[in-house]
């Protein structure tokens, strides 16, 4: 492959910065839904148990988007592993927050943008492979791009 071919290729796509964009968006969101109850309301021990898993999963998810939307293969799977996780917790919250009474639209959009961000981590897996497979050819023809 002619090296203007790989310099071109090693260009990160725009629907890989969205998802990472929609990772750092859902990761804020669900950091903020965790800060937000935190320091609103007195509670008791499982609901900060699962405040305190839902802001770091929140600030990882955030960390991941980052990774994901310079083009890191691993930002990728970081993004995939967490969205899932994310999903799976601000869903948690969610149900335990409406059933004790408590309704906030972060905590409403937060399972969306966590299964948003996970779709989005899945459609950019393939782009990530050729983006990083083009950056190592060219690494290894000695025209690392420091990316």
């Amino acid at each position: 492959m002619d090296p203007q071919d790989d310099i071109e290729a090693a260009r990160t796509p725009s629907r890989v910065k969205i998802a990472g964009g929609l990772g750092i968006l859902a990761g804020a969101i669900i950091t903020l839904t965790g800060v937000q109850t935190l320091s609103g309301f007195r509670l008791r021990t499982l609901h900060l148990i699962v405040l305190g898993v839902l802001v770091l999963s929140g600030v990882g998810l955030a960390f991941a988007g980052a990774l994901l939307a310079r083009a890191r293969a691993t930002g990728a799977i970081l993004q995939l592993t967490l969205g899932i996780f994310a999903l799976v917790v601000s869903s948690g919250w969610l149900l335990l927050s409406l059933a004790s009474g408590l309704v906030s639209l972060f905590g409403l959009a937060s399972p969306w943008l966590a299964g948003a961000s996970l779709g989005m981590a899945i459609a950019s897996l393939k782009a990530c492979d050729e983006v990083n497979a083009a950056r190592r050819r060219l690494a290894e023809s000695g025209l690392d791009l420091g990316v």
